[in-house]
């Protein structure tokens, strides 16, 4: 023991004399810590040379995970967006989503080239940051957002969403994933799609959405000081191709006794093109929205055929998922 600490330093000579003496002689083996099996492999080494590099960027850590550790994770859990965004953000950043680079990886795609701008291989980071669809939403979403500027958006490394997150407060996480969320959705679009979903139509589609759960969250917290009434807004409605904006005065939402839920309806239509766009959501007494969900239909005669396809809509949703009666 008084050679080991002559030989190495304090801390290194603590590890060492916690290994346990073998009960038999045996000869010494060099071992690979960061492998159970104790051997060297490029994979290990990456994870270890990634954690260095995300500790030096100042995610902090406080466990031996490879990939920034809990704060980070915790960051991303916590920003307050629906569900849904924040499993799609998991995905991105484990790289889990349906890239092409991920396809090409399981052989169902010959080329991970970018299907939208062309310009290089389609991996998490090009999809929603790089690929010219996704700039353009974000140009469009700063005509009212504060969003980050693009020197933030830089690729610096496997870690890199992470690592931006971190960087980020609140608001900024949360208007962060609602933007890369609906570039993935503007992505799928128009490469699984029919392609009508258009960069105008989607930037307000998440400004009504953001707008709609900041009132929530404003009604949830009025409920909580024993205010039976609240001021909500309800539009999800999408531009037409002459890009007007179909606009309503802000509405009285009352919720529903205990026990029911309310459900309410909108719909949009264009007599030039015959274009409707309908929206619905679905919430409890207490204004936790439970469902919501929206769509285009390409052919309409009437402003009436669209609010009855909405009802119908809901009504169906509501019957399908919700087991609770329901006002509409």
């Amino acid at each position: 023991m008084d050679l080991v600490r002559k030989i190495f330093h304090d801390h290194d000579a603590e590890e060492v004399l916690k290994i346990r003496i073998p009960s038999r002689p045996i000869e010494d083996s060099l071992a690979w810590h960061f492998e159970k099996s104790g051997l060297f492999s490029v994979r290990s080494a990456y994870k270890l040379a990634l954690r260095d590099f995300v500790q030096q960027q100042g995610v902090a850590s406080s466990s031996s995970s490879m990939d920034g550790g809990r704060r980070a994770w915790k960051l991303l859990w916590s920003t307050p967006v629906p569900q849904k965004i924040n499993f799609f953000a998991w995905k991105l950043a484990t790289e889990g989503l349906a890239t092409m680079q991920n396809r090409m990886r399981r052989n169902l795609e010959s080329d991970s080239t970018c299907r939208l701008c062309g310009t290089g291989e389609e991996d998490g980071y090009h999809a929603v940051v790089a690929c010219t669809k996704s700039r353009a939403l974000r140009d469009e979403l700063r005509k009212d957002w504060e969003l980050i500027s693009e020197d933030m958006l830089v690729r610096s490394g496997p870690g890199w969403f992470l690592l931006l997150l971190d960087k980020l407060d609140t608001e900024a996480r949360a208007q962060v994933l609602f933007c890369f969320w609906r570039s993935w959705h503007l992505r799928n679009d128009a490469v699984h799609g029919k392609g009508l979903a258009s960069v105008e139509a989607s930037a307000s589609f998440v400004k009504n959405y953001w707008s709609s759960l900041l009132c929530i969250r404003h009604s949830a917290d009025q409920n909580e000081k024993g205010k039976s009434q609240v001021v909500s807004t309800w539009s999800i409605a999408r531009r037409d191709v002459e890009n007007q904006t179909n606009t309503k005065e802000m509405p009285i939402w009352k919720p529903p006794i205990q026990g029911w839920v309310k459900i309410n309806v909108d719909a949009a239509f264009s007599a030039h093109s015959g274009e409707a766009s309908i929206g619905l959501i679905i919430r409890d007494h207490a204004g936790q929205v439970l469902l919501t969900a929206w769509k285009v239909i390409q052919r309409c005669s009437s402003v009436e055929e669209a609010e009855a396809t909405t009802c119908f809509e809901g009504v169906q949703l509501a019957v399908e998922w919700i087991s609770k009666p329901a006002i509409l």
